[in-house]
């Protein structure tokens, strides 16, 4: 039996899967040819963790982090063999601590909050990566709280020397342990 292919793609990386996709989805007869499982080696064999757009935030591109967080739930929905939720709780000031993103209950709504800020406050987003690592004489957890009171502690600096000091501390308290997961930590003065 032979049958026809309207496009053929060699290579099943980030590209040619978006392409693969497109064209199935335009109703194109499509065939991919990839070594390797799809999406093998894209990004250089990263983690595979699909971001929803969080990184847009500090650059206040609200559009961006919508876009990316409905291509997020498609690509989960589509292709969870490939991608992992990365879970970022986004703490809304006393109020609902729950990741962005992906739900079971497409109803669940986030507590709406107004806060009052002036000049020079300071808004921190920040994923679990850094209060998680592990170090220290006993090797264990730097803990919520622990990086709660650092932020603090350097709260009245300067943004590019509270980076520094970010840094210095996340590499003293980590010292020749290996970094376990990704590190988002961002500051906005107002």
């Amino acid at each position: 039996m032979r049958s026809s292919v309207q496009v053929l793609i060699v290579g099943g990386g980030i590209n040619g899967a978006g392409v693969a996709r497109e064209a199935t989805a335009r109703g194109f007869s499509t065939m991919l040819i990839e070594k390797n499982d799809f999406g093998h080696a894209t990004s250089g064999n990263s983690s595979k963790l699909i971001h929803g757009g969080i990184r847009y935030l500090e650059q206040a591109e609200f559009r961006l982090v919508n876009e990316s967080l409905k291509e997020r739930k498609i690509l989960l929905d589509t292709a969870p063999h490939l991608v992992r939720p990365a879970r970022i709780n986004i703490p809304v000031y006393k109020g609902d601590k729950r990741p962005v993103g992906y739900y079971t209950n497409e109803n669940i709504l986030f507590t709406s909050n107004k806060i009052s800020l002036k000049k020079n406050d300071i808004i921190y987003l920040f994923s679990d990566g850094f209060s998680d690592q592990f170090g220290g004489e006993t090797a264990k957890k730097y803990k919520a709280a622990n990086f709660k009171r650092f932020l603090f502690s350097i709260h009245d600096k300067d943004m590019e020397v509270q980076q520094q000091l970010l840094s210095d501390e996340f590499d003293r308290w980590k010292g020749e342990l290996e970094q376990i997961d990704d590190v988002c930590v961002m500051g906005v003065r107002v």
